[in-house]
Order: C-alpha cells, then structure tokens, then sequence
C-alpha cells in the first residue's frame, strides 16, 4: 500500500512482530510511504517475510527511490553480531541466518536490532528533526507489546553494554515472587505487563482488559522505569507498543503517577513518561532509524 509521495532516498524497513510483520519503505524525512502488514505466519515465516519484501522493493524500483540500506527490527533472544534470530515467538525460527537471507534477497547492507532499540532511535529521529535542542543528552523508550523492553540513547550514541543486550527492562523484578517468567525468574516486569502475560490474568485479548487491568499495568511499568531512571539518570521516558498504545491514557497516567510514587530522588522530580511520537507507526519508522544510524555511525553497530 502506497501512503504518500516518496522522495529520492529512503530506507527499507522491516518489523518483525509477535503478531504481525510489517515491511515498509521510510524516506528521509521520517515518512513511512510505503507499508505492507501481514500477521504473523505460524509456518513458512521466511518465505512470507520475502513476498513482502520483494514487493517493497517492486514499488521502489517502480517509484524511482533509491534504498539506502535495510533496518529490521525483530524480537528476541538474537546473536546480532553474527545476524541471527531465535524469536519467542517465531518456533520455526532457531538460529536463523536472517541477515544473510535477508542481504542476499535485497541486496543493501542489513543492520539488526532488537525492536526496543529501534524504537528509542525512531524517537531520537523525529526530536531531532523537530528541534535539536529538545534532544535530551540521554532518553530512553519502552516497548510494551508481546514482550517488553527498552532502547536507551546517551550522548547521541545507542547503549548497546557488553554483549549488545542492554536494556531489557522487562527482566527488572517489580514483584516478589510474581508470576513466572520465560527467562525463568519470578516477578518480571514482563510477566505481568506482556500482551501474552495480560491474556493470561484475564483469559482473553489484552485488548479486552478492563480500566483496572490497565491501571495496574500501567501501575508496575511506572513502578520499573523509576528504578531505571534512579540508575541511568533518566528524566525522559517514551513508551510504544500495541499493549501500552493501546491501553491508553489510563495505562499512562498509572504509569507517570506510579514513576513519580517511586522517584524520590531530586533529580527525578522532572520524570516524564509519554506515547511514543510516530505512534503504530513507530516501530517500522524504528526500523528505518536502525538502517539510518548504521550509515551515521558505520562502527557503533
């Protein structure tokens, strides 16, 4: 589906989600101008992905729009040096070589990340082309979807720790002895917050819960990035994802009124916590941010 006029350049960009994929084309100025969704396949997952994106990069050619490079953004656990995925949510896929199949099918340099990562650059992007000077020095953004993580940007540089896994602020314990995790711990953020973790309390869709359901939510991501911000001296939260953009205002609110509850430190009395900017279209805006910054920054990624 084509959305709007496409200029000159632009990237590709993939999101591989719990519950659908998406593949796009982002030109310079942040606009997504070409989107395909499917949802997310229970067998031949590659060759559904490909479809896609042999059809994006039709509409490129045909348009006359130079790809610069390709952003996926894909769920994890995933060896990214080594370009490999092994999604919770994709069975079939263990150790796949989604890189590799992925350059060999398009043709561009490929950058992979988690979609926590793309989703604080795809933020970084759009506060950077409104005013350089609303750019905080360090920011941070939550995924709150089929899992549940985070991107942190300091000093205009992705905080990526020592085996590219930091951020994943749905392991921090916001309650003793809670509800059992995939990782194995007990009281995960993402055992409670999660799409999955949600349908599970109350037996149907997370899109079902009800205004409490939201709030309590709402209540231990607030509880969480307060602990976070207490470490990274963060004042600066923005949150994305189909569970917390869809839980709306109520989810919000618990979430600021939770955060500030917890952040008693005076340097966080400013801890701000809002939507994502681009909305449901951040996480492939996300994607193309990765494609972007891999050029910006050949060595960082």
């Amino acid at each position: 589906m084509s959305l709007s006029t496409a200029s000159s350049d632009a990237y590709l960009a993939v999101d591989i989600g719990g519950t659908k994929i998406s593949v796009g084309v982002v030109n310079t100025a942040r606009t997504v101008v070409y989107e395909s969704r499917i949802s997310t396949p229970t067998t031949q997952v590659w060759e559904s992905l490909a479809k896609q994106v042999s059809g994006a990069l039709a509409w490129s050619s045909a348009n006359n729009v130079c790809l610069l490079a390709c952003g996926v953004g894909c769920g994890g656990p995933m060896r990214v040096d080594e370009g490999v995925v092994s999604p919770l949510h994709i069975p079939e896929w263990r150790d796949f070589p989604l890189v590799f199949e992925m350059k060999e099918l398009v043709g561009l340099d490929v950058v992979l990340e988690n979609d926590a990562k793309a989703l604080v650059l795809a933020e970084h992007w759009s506060r950077r082309e409104k005013n350089i000077n609303t750019v905080p020095s360090i920011m941070m953004s939550v995924l709150v979807s089929t899992g549940v993580g985070a991107g942190i940007i300091a000093d205009e540089k992705l905080l990526m720790g020592r085996t590219g896994n930091a951020g994943h602020i749905g392991h921090v314990i916001v309650q003793e002895n809670g509800n059992k995790c995939a990782c194995g711990a007990r009281g995960c953020l993402e055992a409670h917050i999660s799409g999955p973790a949600i349908e599970r309390a109350i037996g149907a869709p997370a899109s079902k819960a009800n205004i409490q359901t939201r709030v309590a939510a709402g209540t231990l991501l607030g509880q969480a990035i307060a602990s976070v911000a207490a470490t990274m001296d963060l004042t600066d939260v923005t949150v994305g994802g189909s569970v917390a953009l869809g839980f709306g205002d109520e989810f919000f609110q618990a979430a600021q009124i939770s955060a500030r509850k917890h952040a008693g430190l005076t340097f966080l009395k400013d801890l701000t916590i809002s939507p994502v900017a681009d909305r449901s279209l951040a996480p492939l805006v996300g994607a193309a941010a990765l494609a972007k910054y891999s050029i910006e920054h050949a060595s960082c990624l």
